[in-house]
């Protein structure tokens, strides 16, 4: 299998998707409303050969906007199918959408809405084209990942859903849950999910002088990249720094950028325990 790829929007979506090849892409989830992005430029749309014009700016009208938002959606859906999919299935097998209360609101008179639907089943809840329903799905299958289904109000349940799924549409919620829903109980035979699940404890191992040294490198690194960005956009004081404290900060997945040329390439660090990623890490 090859490694995931992390896509900042749709754009790097493409390029990648480009490439032919079936791979496990990460994307954002706030990509859907960056479809304005400055990044997403005419030169890079024709040098994909996709036939649309970016004939937008911030001094555009909304609906000027919405319009393109819309097309530019559509278009992304029309392109990943020509590129992955084969006859009578469709490019992805799973897309896993997580905290997909982000969609809840599917169905309301927002950007947001309308690019998740034209993107996900290139359908056109605003009549731009008289295709309200579905015509693309993008996968087989979907699983959608959230603590909260029902938001604001138990239709935000249906509205999620059925973006990916039109037979859910105008079904109550409660008969949705029956039929797809799992979830884990905050209680099990009287125990809470810290009693009844195993966690295994991973101690770090560093053996060596300059793998410790590495580590306090990296950590100082990234505390003050992430208080930077908290100053930036908080705009408080160089004494204010909420992260000071954080140590440990290695867990997980990290995503380093790139030259600015180059999309950020993700890097997988389960455990400081691991010199092989550190050694090329500091190469880069």
């Amino acid at each position: 299998m090859r490694k995931a790829i992390y896509c900042e929007n749709q754009l790097e979506l493409l390029k990648y998707v480009n490439q032919g090849w079936p791979s496990l892409f990460v994307c954002k989830t706030s990509s859907l409303s960056n479809f304005l992005s400055k990044k997403i430029t005419q030169y890079e749309l024709d040098s994909l050969k996709i036939n649309i014009v970016k004939n937008v700016d911030e001094k555009s009208s909304d609906e000027q906007k919405a319009v393109w938002m819309y097309r530019f959606a559509k278009k992304c859906n029309d392109f990943i199918y020509k590129k992955l999919a084969r006859t009578n299935s469709t490019p992805f097998d799973l897309i896993v959408f997580d905290e997909a209360h982000y969609l809840r609101n599917a169905h309301a008179d927002t950007n947001r809405s309308l690019v998740a639907h034209a993107f996900f089943a290139k359908r056109d809840i605003k009549n731009y084209e008289g295709q309200k329903d579905p015509v693309a799905f993008l996968s087989q299958k979907t699983l959608l990942l959230t603590a909260t289904p029902n938001h604001s109000s138990s239709k935000n349940i249906e509205s999620i859903v059925s973006i990916f799924h039109n037979k859910f549409k105008g079904v109550s919620p409660a008969e949705i849950l029956n039929q797809i829903c799992v979830r884990r109980f905050r209680r099990l035979n009287g125990k809470t999910k810290h009693q009844y699940r195993k966690e295994l404890d991973e101690p770090v191992e560093m053996g060596t002088i300059k793998e410790k040294l590495f580590f306090a490198m990296y950590q100082r690194a990234l505390v003050k990249h992430k208080a930077e960005q908290f100053r930036k956009h908080k705009d408080t004081s160089k004494s204010h720094n909420p992260y000071k404290l954080l140590y440990g900060y290695m867990e997980g997945f990290e995503f380093l950028p790139t030259k600015k040329s180059e999309p950020s390439k993700p890097h997988l660090m389960t455990k400081i325990n691991q010199p092989i990623l550190m050694k090329e890490m500091i190469k880069e």
